[in-house]
Parts: structure tokens; sequence; C-alpha cells
């Protein structure tokens, strides 16, 4: 047997003492033991390499024992840079060409599938339709669609059901402004379209009946304010329409009276 080799480093509770023996007597049983550095790591299956180390036994002060043999460990093979740029371009933009681009090719591989994946599922969601996931590379892959076919179809069902419930209040509500007959506003179970129908009451009220003091039945100081600075504007605006058709009323009976005057 050829000569072991001692490496000795001294750690804070003893000695890491790491015996390098004879690579013909070694046994090369590779096992994954390692974990990816990066998430992009995390999505593809590395290959186990087949580099082997010896095994390290902690001693402990006092303690004199060494190993009798060594254990094999696996070193996992790091994803470049480049490569996970490449990935991730990929992806982002549905081009496979990008997945060409990548060096290591069971991280190609796992690119290109990625990728047939997400289009399969995309035009499974466009079409809203659960069969076109049996298209997707494993049966996780072609649940995870379902589900996702499912909830969109939900989502939309909602959002339907929220559009129709608002557009019947809408029209309540525009039926009610049109007619005047804002005690009607009761019948409005939307938030929204009830709080500006009672505004809208109280406003009304007090263009009827000429009475600022009403706005102070909007509780709140910046409805008040606002109440009251329209009713002002309001008021102004009708009394000089008023003045105006008075205006051109009379410029119409001094035009007829001049007309009559004229010899026939």
């Amino acid at each position: 047997m050829k000569a072991k080799t001692l490496l000795i480093s001294a750690i804070s509770l003893g000695l890491l003492i790491s015996l390098t023996g004879c690579s013909e007597n070694v046994p090369t049983v590779p096992s994954q033991t390692g974990t990816p550095n990066n998430p992009a790591q995390s999505a593809v299956t590395t290959p186990p390499a087949t580099a082997v180390s010896s095994a390290t036994v902690n001693i402990l002060p006092g303690n004199t024992q060494t190993p009798d043999s060594t254990a094999p460990t696996t070193a996992v093979p790091q994803i470049s840079q480049a490569d996970q740029t490449a990935y991730g371009a990929a992806q982002k933009l549905g081009d496979p060409t990008f997945c060409d681009r990548i060096n290591d090719e069971t991280y190609k591989k796992s690119c290109k599938i990625s990728l047939l994946d997400l289009q399969a599922q995309n035009e499974a969601i466009a079409k809203m339709d659960p069969t076109l996931c049996s298209k997707l590379s494993t049966k996780d892959a072609q649940e995870s669609c379902k589900i996702n076919i499912d909830a969109q179809s939900a989502a939309s069902a909602k959002l339907n059901a929220e559009a129709a419930k608002n557009a019947q209040q809408s029209d309540l509500y525009n039926t009610i402004f049109e007619s005047g007959n804002f005690d009607q506003c009761g019948k409005l179970t939307d938030t929204y379209y009830k709080d500006i129908c009672v505004k809208n009451g109280i406003m009304n009220r007090v263009m009827e009946k000429k009475d600022i003091k009403i706005c102070q039945e909007f509780g709140d100081a910046t409805g008040i304010v606002n109440c009251e600075k329209s009713y002002k504007e309001m008021t102004a605006a009708q009394e000089k329409y008023t003045q105006q058709m008075q205006e051109a009323l009379k410029a119409t009976e001094v035009q007829q009276a001049a007309q009559s005057q004229q010899p026939r």
C-alpha cells in the first residue's frame, strides 16, 4: 500500500483529521448529498458528480482516534451564471433559442421541458380547456394546470356576477335620479350608489327649498362646505340665466314694437 498523507488543521473544538488513502483502495460509490446554492438550481435535477474525497472525523481534545476507512461524498456541479441567465431569458420571453445557449446539458433539457410546459399551460388557460393540460410533462404539472384553469374560471364567474350587480344598481340609481324621487335611495344595496343617491337627494332639497341650512345634513365638514359652495354657484348661475332670459325677452318686445310702428 502506498504511504498515507496526514493533513491536520486546528478547529475550535479540537482537530479535524483527514486521511487520504490510495485511490485503488477507496470505493467509488457516488451519493448526491449537495444542495443547490441558488434558486435557479432548485428547478433542475443536476447529475451526480463522482469526485470522491476521504471521510473526516472530529476529534475532541485528548482523543487520539483515527478513521479506519474512508466514505465517499459527492460534489454537486455548480450552474454557471451565464446558464442561469439564459434559462431565465428563455422562460421570460418564451424563446427556446435561449435554452440552446445553456452549456450544462441537464440544465438545457430542463429549460426546454419547462418552456414547453409553460406554453402548453398558457394555451390550456387561454382556451379554458383542462384537457390540454395533458400536454404537460408531469402529473403534478398537469394537475397544477387544471387548478389554474379552475381558479381563473371561478374568478371570471365572480367578476361577471359583480358586473351584473353593478349594472342593476346603476340602472336603479339612474331611474331614481331622473325621477327626482330620492326617497327611493333606500332600495339601493350598493354602498357607492346609495351614498351618492342620498347626497344628491340632500342637494336636491337644498335647491328646491332654497335653504342652505339643509347642507348640514351631509354631516361631515367637507360635505357641508361642498354643498354650500354648490348651492351658491348654482343659485348664481340660475340668477344669471334668469337675467339673460329677461333681457332677451325685453329685446324681443322692443323689436316687435318697432316693427308694429312701421308703415305698411
